[in-house]
């Protein structure tokens, strides 16, 4: 579908240049929707905080529950594919988000964050947490490469018992691997999801080994 990118003085911009009467119309229609959507969201982030002596933490079921809320949305109602999310990401930064709560800096999408953790089955996102979660995307190993989530997809499905802090080293792991290599240079997908799969082996063994020692 067609989406608006930005509002300009002469009126909104869509991503497509000449979209249809019918693309135009949708797009405005998202955008409504949008423009209460975000807000909402960000004051239900802010409800989840939770007080520490380190200054505050999210419960971690909000940021899936705002995820949940988001893909319905984008996914069930509008049908945005993968390419025009990209764009709506950006434009909720620049148009829709009020309060900056979510979406710290132009480097981290939270919201994307979210919407992604939504996808996850849910005794893996609880494995996790919502910390870990956003330290994995963080990493500019995943936010950089749009194929580790493809990756990821089919190692959640199959392993179990993953515990917090398991993501976190799993990504030292594969930095340790790539040793400052960009991941774009591997233009088969196999060669690079066999150096994600070698730094999960490697993390599982040292975790398990952790675990003996005790």
């Amino acid at each position: 579908m067609t989406v608006i990118i930005r509002i300009s003085k002469d009126g909104p911009v869509f991503n497509k240049l000449t979209p249809s009467d019918d693309e135009r119309k949708q797009a405005l229609d998202l955008h409504n929707k949008l423009k209460t959507l975000i807000p909402d969201l960000e004051k239900e982030y802010e409800k989840g905080k939770i007080e520490t002596k380190r200054g505050f933490r999210v419960d971690d079921k909000i940021p899936r529950l705002i995820g949940e809320k988001l893909r319905k949305v984008l996914c069930d109602e509008y049908n945005v594919t993968d390419e025009e999310l990209d764009w709506v990401f950006k434009a909720i930064k620049e148009i829709y988000s009020t309060q900056g709560a979510i979406n710290v800096s132009q480097r981290r999408d939270i919201l994307k964050y979210m919407f992604e953790a939504a996808k996850l089955p849910l005794a893996f996102y609880s494995s996790i947490g919502w910390d870990g979660w956003r330290r994995l995307m963080d990493s500019p190993t995943v936010r950089k490469e749009k194929r580790f989530l493809k990756w990821l997809e089919k190692k959640y499905n199959k392993e179990k018992g993953i515990q917090k802090g398991f993501m976190r080293d799993f990504i030292k792991e594969t930095n340790a691997i790539l040793n400052n290599r960009d991941t774009f240079i591997f233009t088969d997908d196999n060669e690079l999801f066999a150096i994600y799969d070698k730094a999960w082996d490697i993390t599982l063994k040292k975790k398990i080994g952790k675990k003996e020692d005790k």
